[in-house]
């Protein structure tokens, strides 16, 4: 299926290119009008640094495949009752993690992500009068000036934040997991070994996981407040706007539900109303966190906020999405995660999987989740990435139409 032009990370391009691409470089006397074959050379294999781009995917790699493996042994070491082969294996984890950070590597998930194409370098250049040179598409031009013409510090820096930002996404999604597994102790304590005793430490471990995950909804509440606030915007409208917006209508029916089945199972009714409770927020987050929302058309009272700090022109927003701010995911995720510890301190699931260590580690993870999706810094660095990449395009615009990349229209 082909990809449209729009999204410049789409296809597992942007930023950080996947391993299976081949890095395009200018040869002597080349120009743009040679044909997409004459513009790609293959990297010198071995030729490998802290600063290309090899580098950064390699880490990637073993970063994701690392913690998946980690992840697949601690859920078999809580519910197994006779242990995992992976992790008895030092020599046969490596090479699963492996496997599994090459394939993620391929699937190249966070690439089609909402927040890889939002305020991307790709949909600016297509607001452009100047058309590409020879009949190439933008998007292959756009490699092309980032390969040939793109300073060196601006393009390593452009490798470094696409990998990080890939590996901060995906380490959301792998320990959000967390949610999931707890639910299965909650809906089914008989599932794996007995290592509760009845004890009221494991109640009192998830009630204060709770709290910490509803300080962790009220903590991205008031950054996004102060947020609106110092840019000199209403921000309680403004707030509520970005709620009302990134969770819809359909949305919120749909937690409400979840409260109330969850609300079911607290007041004695059967414990496996707990999963539809639990999931139906966990799932809404994943799918709006990956696909976004529709992008809201600034209203015109908002000032000139429209506009990018760096006097870039804002793209288009019609027709376009956007990823979730840091306030909306942390609700979604939040009441997946505080429903999960309130019905395992009201209904502590004795005789089940979870001791207090156990119960403390997964508890620990949800907070991970928890803490990235608020903090944002993969978001942060990727879009930081996409500002100077669209700031030097149109500081050197006329230099790339005198070179020969784009020709003016008539």
């Amino acid at each position: 299926m082909a990809c449209g032009p729009s999204l410049s990370l789409s296809c597992g391009r942007g930023p950080a290119h996947s391993l299976r691409q081949l890095k395009r470089t200018r040869r002597p006397g080349q120009t743009p009008r040679d044909g997409p074959l004459e513009s790609f050379i293959a990297v010198p294999f071995g030729e490998i640094s802290s600063s290309a781009f090899e580098f950064y995917e390699g880490l990637r790699v073993l970063i994701s495949g690392g913690v998946v493996v980690g992840l697949y042994s601690a859920v078999a070491s809580t519910y197994a009752r006779s242990g995992d082969i992976v992790s008895s294996s030092p020599v046969l984890a490596l090479l699963v993690s492996l496997f599994v950070g090459l394939l993620l590597l391929f699937l190249d998930l966070p690439a089609r992500a909402a927040v890889s194409s939002y305020d991307a370098p790709v949909p600016m250049i297509e607001t452009w009068e100047e058309r590409p040179s020879g009949g190439a598409s933008r998007l292959n031009v756009y490699y092309e000036i980032l390969d040939a013409e793109v300073p060196t510090g601006i393009r390593n820096r452009t490798h470094y934040l696409g990998a990080i930002y890939r590996i901060g996404f995906e380490a959301i999604y792998f320990t959000a997991t967390s949610v999931a597994v707890l639910a299965i102790a909650v809906a089914a304590p008989t599932t794996g070994p007995n290592r509760n005793d009845g004890s009221t430490t494991v109640r009192w471990l998830f009630v204060a996981g709770a709290l910490s995950h509803l300080t962790a909804v009220g903590g991205a509440v008031v950054a996004r407040h102060r947020e609106h606030a110092r840019k000199n915007r209403p921000a309680w409208k403004r707030l509520k706007a970005d709620l009302a917006t990134e969770i819809p209508r359909a949305d919120r029916i749909l937690l409400i539900v979840a409260a109330v089945l969850v609300g079911a199972c607290l007041s004695g009714f059967s414990r496996w109303l707990s999963v539809p409770g639990i999931g139906l927020p966990l799932l809404l987050w994943a799918f709006r966190y990956f696909f976004g929302v529709k992008r809201r058309e600034p209203s015109s009272n908002e000032g000139s906020n429209s506009e990018s700090s760096a006097g870039v022109t804002r793209l288009s927003s019609r027709g376009a999405r956007q990823n979730l701010h840091g306030v909306s995911a942390a609700v979604l995720f939040g009441m997946s995660a505080i429903f999960v510890c309130v019905c395992a301190a009201v209904r502590a699931p004795t005789g089940s999987a979870l001791s207090p260590a156990v119960a403390l580690g997964w508890i620990a993870t949800t907070l991970i989740a928890a803490m990235l999706l608020v903090a944002r810094g993969h978001e942060k660095r990727l879009l930081g990435s996409y500002a100077i990449q669209r700031a030097w395009l149109n500081q050197n615009r006329d230099k790339l139409v005198n070179k020969g990349y784009f020709v003016r229209s008539e």
